[in-house]
């Protein structure tokens, strides 16, 4: 089985789904100098990720296209991996920290991403160079591949849920990896909220979902709060107490720095 990439693309007729933080990607890197080294081909038995990978699927899970303005993609895929976000490499079984196997034909594969060449795509790539082929494309797309699978697999880079990954500004732009919180189901107060990013008096950090943002706008130090789990390592409710007559209110957030 054959697969390619197609870069001739009419970018009049490319849309994205939605907005959404941009980050890079290198496939081109050692081993010792990646952040996740991956097994990747087309006949792995019993790999990690099996995924569906094609035109016109059915029941896809996302979608993607391609852009030659750097400037408009999502996901952009370096060959040099010193001006890269992250570094992801195509390594043998025995060296990789996961194992991914795709195709064009797969019976229950656990991910069906849809290659469109007109219309509304969920995710715009940028592919610095021809020589990438759909494996390099693959390597670049896993961070969004895990939040897709409900962030299964620890080793592979964090993309946030709600339009990207969260990165941290100063003093250097990295991905920050959602962090375990002990605090759980005790009485907690704020000490600092602002611009969706919560801090607690233990000193533990939540960056709030982009869709419950306005709640947290309206919310202030030293309100009340109780943090609890949810089902995604990381990722965590905060309830803040309404008040006389007034019901609780929840948001969701993903804890950056614990106490």
């Amino acid at each position: 089985m054959k697969m390619k990439i197609s870069l001739i693309i009419l970018l009049s007729i490319i849309f994205v789904f939605s907005a959404k933080t941009q980050y890079s990607v290198s496939p081109n890197a050692t081993i010792e100098a990646s952040d996740l080294a991956v097994s990747i081909n087309t006949s792995t038995a019993n790999a990690n990720i099996s995924i569906l990978i094609g035109e016109y699927l059915n029941n896809r899970d996302f979608s993607i296209g391609f852009t030659e303005i750097r400037s408009e993609s999502d996901i952009i895929i370096l060959e040099n991996s010193l001006e890269s976000d992250l570094i992801i490499v195509k390594s043998r079984l025995g060296e990789s920290d996961l194992s991914v196997v795709y195709g064009e034909s797969m019976i229950n594969p656990d991910l069906r991403i849809e290659i469109v060449e007109s219309g509304t795509v969920d995710f715009l790539v940028f592919l610095e160079s021809e020589s990438f082929n759909i494996e390099s494309l693959i390597l670049g797309l896993l961070p969004i591949i895990n939040a897709s699978l409900g962030y299964k697999y620890e080793v592979i880079p964090y993309w946030g849920p709600e339009g990207g990954p969260i990165v941290q500004e100063e003093p250097e732009q990295q991905i920050v990896q959602p962090t375990y919180y002990a605090g759980t189901n005790l009485a907690h107060w704020i000490t600092s909220i602002e611009n969706g990013v919560i801090q607690l008096e233990d000193n533990s950090m939540f960056y709030v979902y982009d869709d419950d943002r306005y709640m947290s706008d309206l919310w202030q130090k030293m309100n009340d709060v109780i943090v609890q789990p949810t089902e995604v390592i990381g990722h965590y409710y905060i309830s803040k107490n309404g008040g006389i007559s007034k019901e609780a209110e929840t948001l969701r957030a993903i804890c950056v720095k614990a106490k």
